[in-house]
């Protein structure tokens, strides 16, 4: 059985997530964590956070799942409704 945060987490096109960069800043920014900060805590470099957050680059699953981690939020909670 599918759970909704598992569909969520299926792709559009192979390799493409349906993530939300624009849920990523709201968390980012509430979260009041300088992206250096963020980067320790979730073990995702700055540099690919940067790409996330100033060009749109769209996270592999597991890189979304330690996102969602550092937050303290489900992966489904980064993916676009």
């Amino acid at each position: 059985m599918i759970t909704n945060s598992e569909n969520k987490l299926k792709t559009r096109k192979r390799g493409e997530t349906m993530f939300s960069v624009k849920k990523f800043k709201v968390l980012l920014a509430d979260s009041g964590m300088t992206i250096r900060e963020f980067s320790k805590v979730c073990g995702v470099t700055t540099t690919t956070i940067s790409q996330i957050l100033n060009h749109g680059v769209k996270p592999e699953i597991t890189t979304i799942g330690k996102l969602a981690k550092g937050f303290g939020v489900s992966a489904a909670a980064l993916m676009d409704d």
